[in-house]
């Protein structure tokens, strides 16, 4: 279909009022790779449409790759655009087991990306441009701020985490969403967040829900990103076990979800950069979902073209095996573990006036709001071979994720040894 075809059919849902200049322009042509698409999908066997070098009908590559389980062809091949087929969907049977909504309400059919910041990026090319306001959450993973403010030159309005208190404050944020002044309002959720390592419980999610849900009975139209790119990573019970996109999907005909998630930490393969993107929404129809897909298609074909066969081939072999889940879990209560360390080691040092320990319950992260330089804590611990993140003049993060056991007492203990020198 042409662009505008596309544009037409989207404008009857609600995610053809957030298209950008780039996403109203962006369409699948009906070139090299649909055609090619077109004869695998006849089962051509005489092939002359995809630049590949095949003998007998197969790849000619490196004789090292035929030793491998997989053999050389399914690693070596170009991947469809929307990435290779069996792996969507063993990823949407991931995504509806954990997330109920999804099981019994209309959302595409995962779409694969380079990694969960491609997903993001795909996102950005259909729905942000310069000017924009693109609400999320504060503290936040800084690359929200070079995706989208340095490279479109959209604006960040952050919505505060918690309160004074450091309690999650959901009316503050529907306060400053009203005051927007936007009929159209795109935002962007992170849990369990980076930073802080928060996720909200389930009671706190059905209220997030309902907060938006009120907006959208207002008549305003919202977009609402969910970036889950640590989801699973639950380390008590105080965790909602859904993702936000599923206390949305069919919430109110005036929201339009859009779940951004990865292999990255969920499957343990971080440098395989295999993401996914989902749409979904209450008054979304097939035909809305197949026009976003072919906007998603042009958006990968544009820039990746398509993504890593041999990720996706090696991430799908993992994901069927009887140890999968098995190591999956053993590394989730590795991360609960460290997690308790960490809480353990912040009780022994006792109270400290110049930092306090932000709520944390999930994730890979702990973050320290300080009231002295956090770059120059940062230094000061690096002089002592113990690398942390400083994000802001006041925050610093501690990745436990990648700290032996035997490690974490002695970094919190550095760490406000820091702040008391200070």
């Amino acid at each position: 279909m042409t662009a505008s075809e596309l544009n037409e059919i989207l404008s009857s849902s609600v995610f053809g009022p957030f298209l950008s200049e780039e996403g109203l322009r962006l369409y699948f042509p009906d070139g090299i790779i649909a055609q090619d698409a077109e004869a695998n999908s006849r089962g051509c066997r005489v092939k002359a449409s995809a630049g590949v070098a095949l003998s007998d009908g197969h790849y000619m590559t490196h004789s090292l790759f035929t030793s491998l389980n997989e053999g050389p062809d399914s690693l070596v091949a170009y991947a469809p655009t929307t990435g290779a087929m069996p792996l969507r969907e063993a990823w949407n049977e991931h995504i509806e087991k954990n997330n109920p909504h999804f099981g019994h309400c209309l959302h595409s059919l995962p779409v694969v990306t380079s990694g969960l910041t491609h997903a993001l990026s795909i996102m950005a090319s259909l729905f942000v441009q310069k000017g924009q306001k693109i609400v999320t959450l504060s503290p936040s993973w800084d690359n929200y701020d070079l995706m989208f403010s340095t490279r479109i030159g959209a604006s960040l309005v952050q919505l505060p985490l918690f309160d004074n208190e450091y309690v999650l404050n959901i009316e503050q944020w529907i306060v400053k969403l009203r005051s927007l002044g936007q009929e159209h309002i795109l935002c962007l959720f992170n849990f369990p967040n980076n930073p802080t390592g928060f996720t909200p419980s389930h009671a706190q999610m059905i209220d997030i829900a309902q907060a938006l849900t009120q907006l959208a009975r207002e008549g305003k139209k919202l977009l609402v990103v969910t970036d889950d790119a640590y989801y699973g990573l639950f380390h008590d019970d105080t965790c909602a076990p859904a993702s936000l996109s599923d206390y949305l999907i069919d919430a109110h005909e005036n929201i339009g979800v859009i779940k951004c998630d990865a292999a990255t930490k969920e499957s343990l393969v971080w440098g395989f950069r295999v993401g996914f993107i989902t749409f979904a929404g209450k008054a979304v129809t097939s035909a809305h979902l197949e026009a976003l897909i072919e906007k998603v298609k042009a958006a990968i074909r544009t820039s990746v073209s398509s993504c890593s066969m041999a990720s996706q081939t090696l991430l799908l072999q993992a994901m069927k095996t009887t140890s999968y889940q098995v190591k999956l879990d053993e590394v989730k209560e590795v991360m609960k573990r460290r997690h308790l360390l960490i809480r353990q080691a912040v009780a022994a040092e006792g109270e400290c006036g110049g930092i306090t320990p932000i709520p944390s319950n999930s994730g890979y992260f702990s973050s320290f709001a300080v009231t002295g330089n956090a770059f120059a804590l940062r230094m000061g611990l690096l002089e002592k071979d113990i690398a942390l993140i400083a994000l802001d003049k006041h925050l610093i993060r501690v990745a436990y994720s990648s700290l032996d056991d035997s490690q974490i007492a002695r970094v919190i203990h550095e760490l406000y040894e820091g702040v008391r020198n200070a």
